[in-house]
């Protein structure tokens, strides 16, 4: 009976072995050989990309949520609250020594088009800052 279990176990990881294997072998087919092969780097990387990178990291739990509603309610009372800057110089004394003509001001102020682009532009899977927010959340 142990002598079966041995055998069981260690045919079972043979399989497993081979399966990874496998697996490793055919993320890179002809193809992607070929095109490297016919210096037609655009398609190599195309595939490259395809094959290797993931497309888009799976948030499963944030503040202890796992469901939609939860991560969204978490995040609505994270934000709800007002954030409280300390400056060492008041605001208003940075912007009189700016020394700015009438209506420069809002220049120093961004729109909401100015932040869409921002997220849109920011990558996967890169750490989080010290708000402790990935761009994957937003």
């Amino acid at each position: 009976m142990i002598f079966e279990s041995k055998k069981n176990a260690k045919y079972r990881y043979k399989l497993a072995i081979r399966d990874a294997a496998n697996l490793f072998e055919s993320r890179f087919d002809d193809e992607l050989a070929d095109s490297y092969l016919n210096k037609d780097f655009n398609t190599f990387w195309r595939l490259w990309k395809n094959k290797v990178h993931a497309k888009k990291p799976n948030i499963s739990h944030v503040a202890g949520q796992s469901d939609d509603v939860g991560i969204a309610g978490a995040f609505a009372a994270h934000f709800s609250e007002p954030v409280i800057h300390t400056l060492s110089v008041p605001l208003c004394d940075v912007f009189s020594s700016a020394n700015l003509q009438n209506g420069e001001i809002y220049k120093w102020f961004f729109n909401t088009q100015e932040v869409e682009q921002a997220l849109c532009s920011l990558k996967f899977g890169k750490a989080v800052g010290a708000d402790g927010i990935s761009s994957e959340h937003l």
